[in-house]
């Protein structure tokens, strides 16, 4: 199956995307044991390929206004 993990690394958020042949709680423990590098801790896993944008990944406020 497919897992997104969104981990938390020295104050700022990412997502890694993985594969695992295990349910939710041992694809958990893959990623820190295989995937993790650097601190990089999670704070949550989804299932499929989910993309996630965080606030940095958003372009400029101009296009706040085009949205409105």
């Amino acid at each position: 199956m497919v897992y997104t993990v969104i981990y938390q690394q020295n104050n700022s958020f990412g997502t890694f995307t993985f594969i695992s042949s295990h349910d939710k709680n041992l694809a958990w423990y893959d990623f820190i044991n295989n995937h993790a590098v650097d601190n990089q801790e999670p704070i949550a896993i989804c299932p499929g390929n989910i993309v996630t944008y965080f606030e940095d990944c958003i372009s400029p406020e101009e296009t706040f206004n085009e949205a409105s």
